[in-house]
């Protein structure tokens, strides 16, 4: 079954937005059938560094989509001028910022309007694309594909080749925000190649399945992930953005041990040693590996015949950086995989919480304005100890200073802290609560990312 069954271009598009609607009761004299004239249009933000942004189209209701994400491709009366805002809501929720106000936009009779949002907060750009019905397509034996370039880092044009086993069948240079006509193939298996303006392959899609009757979009956007390339390419659906499920991406993967009974730990990935000799509360740096499943195994360091975790259905992701965090009490021993996103976000800093401590139970996590008391203040996160699936969660902060407090759960009583943090703009930084050294209290705290130098 193909991957990609999107827009259809007649059956699925045009008869889904021109919606006929009657008037009279149909038997009467003078009945008349009334066609309405539709059309559709989506918003897709690629805005590099931009927060979720909360997006309003005419009197519609509101959406928030956050980088590389794209709203549903909606049905629109054609004909009529609709304002376009984009906003994000201030840390500190008294006001919301706008990126674009009053924009207008306007659906032409039977079109499909995609209204991309490019560049960057300060210098955002509103792309539009439109597309009309196509009459003369044969719906059972083929498709229309379109490129679209909204990457900002990269330099020059980035040429596009759509290739039918190892021939080019199309072929598009595109400057920043310049897309291609429609291309009209037929239905089969492909794979795209995107290249700098030297020819260096920046992004590979590996092997997918184009449905016939179908009409996509592929953006180019910035990538933030493993690797060398700062391009990746993403498939526009009706529903919204998916990756290519087969591209040719690694995973960056690290070690958290927050594993307090054992000492050091090994970690082997895929039966090979992956890192040893890991420290109570070390943190390792990311190292690229091929994505897909793997089997990881965790042992105390020097004693590799003592597993005291594996797990073979573990999936590397491509395109993401991943920490794989080990804790545990005695025999009772776990891991578990955090995707991390490194996207920096200059608007905002982001602190990661993570509860890793086995003894701790239910604790509440307080983030305060530096020396504020916790007396009178909510808790950000109550969290219990991971591997539970709330385990992993990230606050969005105003860059400045901060106290961070630990309390069991549903009182003031202080387990830890507080703790003086100060957070940067576009900064990313996690704090993971763990065990002492043996286990039980104190409990510590383990600061990484852009707090340690």
């Amino acid at each position: 079954m193909p991957f990609f069954s999107m827009s259809r271009l007649l059956a699925a598009v045009v008869a889904t937005l021109l919606i006929g609607l009657t008037t009279g009761c149909g038997t009467d004299e003078g009945y008349t059938e009334i066609q309405v004239p539709q059309g559709a249009a989506r918003v897709i933000n690629a805005i590099v560094d931009s927060p979720p942004l909360i997006i309003e189209v005419g009197t519609a209701p509101a959406q928030q989509l956050d980088y590389s994400q794209s709203s549903p491709l909606s049905p629109s009366l054609p004909g009529l001028q609709q304002l376009l805002d984009v906003r994000y809501p201030n840390v500190n929720a008294e006001s919301d910022t706008f990126v674009i106000q009053g924009q207008p936009l306007q659906v032409e009779t039977d079109e499909e309007l995609t209204v991309l949002l490019a560049g960057t907060l300060d210098a955002p750009q509103v792309i539009q694309i439109r597309n009309q019905p196509t009459s003369d397509i044969d719906l059972t034996t083929e498709l229309e594909l379109q490129f679209v370039n909204v990457a900002t880092r990269s330099t020059g044009p980035v040429t596009v080749q759509l290739y039918l086993d190892s021939a080019i069948v199309a072929e598009s240079a595109l400057d920043f925000s310049a897309s291609s006509p429609l291309v009209r193939v037929d239905a089969g298996d492909y794979r795209i190649e995107a290249r700098d303006s030297s020819g260096t392959l920046l992004w590979d899609s590996g092997i997918f399945a184009l449905a016939a009757g179908t009409r996509s979009i592929v953006m180019m956007a910035d990538y933030f992930g493993p690797g060398s390339s700062n391009v990746r390419g993403l498939f526009v659906s009706t529903e919204g953005t998916v990756p290519f499920p087969n591209e040719e991406l690694p995973a960056g993967l690290r070690i958290a041990n927050l594993t307090a009974t054992q000492g050091p730990l090994t970690i082997n990935v895929r039966g090979e040693t992956f890192a040893e000799n890991i420290l109570f509360q070390s943190v390792t740096d990311y190292v690229e590996l091929p994505s897909g499943q793997a089997a990881i195994q965790v042992t105390p360091f020097g004693e590799p015949d003592n597993i005291l975790f594996e797990d073979d259905a573990f999936v590397l992701q491509a395109g993401t950086f991943l920490t794989l965090v080990t804790n545990g009490l005695d025999d009772q021993n776990a891991a578990r995989l955090f995707g991390n996103d490194l996207r920096p976000i200059p608007v905002r800093a982001r602190l990661r919480l993570l509860n890793a401590s086995p003894t701790g139970g239910r604790m509440d996590f307080y983030v305060v304005n530096a020396g504020t008391s916790i007396d009178n203040q909510f808790p950000r996160l109550r969290l219990t100890s991971s591997p539970d699936s709330a385990a992993a969660n990230v606050l969005a902060l105003e860059e400045g200073g901060y106290d961070f407090s630990v309390t069991t759960e549903g009182t003031k009583d202080l387990r830890l802290g507080p703790i003086g943090i100060t957070v940067m703009g576009g900064g990313i930084y996690s704090i993971y609560v763990t065990d002492a050294a043996g286990g039980g209290e104190p409990l510590e705290a383990v600061l990484v990312d852009d707090f340690t130098p």
